[in-house]
């Protein structure tokens, strides 16, 4: 399977749905920015923001599809922030398909949109179409990293909300909302655990660090290494 392809393909599909309609964008989940990287490099594709927030929710890493490429198959290119946030430009359910290519060392589980139950990737694995049993929402995906060892008798959500911080680098770090989102439990919950008990143990950096994108009165999150 070409990713390259499928990528074109959903934007061409796009495209086709309204040729007045911008589909030159592409929305994915931080986790797989490294999917893109050779598009990038080839001028495929251009990294234009690695922190911007989709009218769908959640916070994505922003590209464009090269204005050339956009020219060659009459795809309209967006200039508003109104036009490239809209849920169509999520691409990660193209990209998905590529994980076991990535992400050999993470795991998945699934979020309710709705009532945020959590769900684990063996339970809904059979289902092409996964929906939450109680109000029949469909899922979101979630990707971890391989559960960190750890010392201590952590529950099912302080490993998770470990292993999202171990996942960021210094320039990825993210702030007690966003790993919320991303991890699927409280705010209160990320502030306590990070910083009353990961942070003094030395298993994650927390502070105020020079992100231009981001507020620096916060406190953001990263890994240690």
């Amino acid at each position: 399977m070409d990713m390259w392809s499928e990528i074109l393909s959903k934007a061409v599909a796009e495209k086709n749905k309204n040729t007045n309609r911008p589909a030159s964008h592409i929305l994915i989940a931080p986790i797989r920015k490294d999917y893109l990287n050779v598009f990038c490099e080839n001028f495929h594709l251009h990294l234009l923001s690695k922190n911007i927030s989709s009218k769908h929710g959640g916070n994505y890493m922003l590209y464009s599809i090269d204005y050339e490429i956009c020219n060659e198959y009459n795809i309209k290119y967006a200039e508003e922030k109104d036009e490239y946030t809209a849920v169509r430009f999520i691409y990660d359910s193209v990209l998905s398909n590529f994980d076991a290519y990535f992400m050999k060392s993470k795991s998945k589980s699934y979020r309710c949109p709705q009532c945020s139950k959590i769900y684990e990737e063996s339970e809904v694995v059979k289902f092409k179409v996964k929906r939450c049993c109680d109000d029949d929402e469909v899922l979101d995906e979630i990707i971890h990293m391989e559960t960190p060892k750890t010392e201590g008798n952590y529950t099912e959500v302080e490993i998770k909300i470990l292993g999202h911080i171990s996942s960021l680098g210094e320039d990825e770090a993210m702030d007690a909302r966003e790993i919320a989102d991303a991890v699927g439990c409280t705010i209160q919950k990320v502030s306590m655990w990070g910083s009353k008990v990961l942070a003094k143990k030395g298993l994650i950096n927390k502070g105020l660090i020079n992100i231009l994108s981001k507020n620096k009165t916060k406190n953001y999150y990263y890994s240690i290494d």
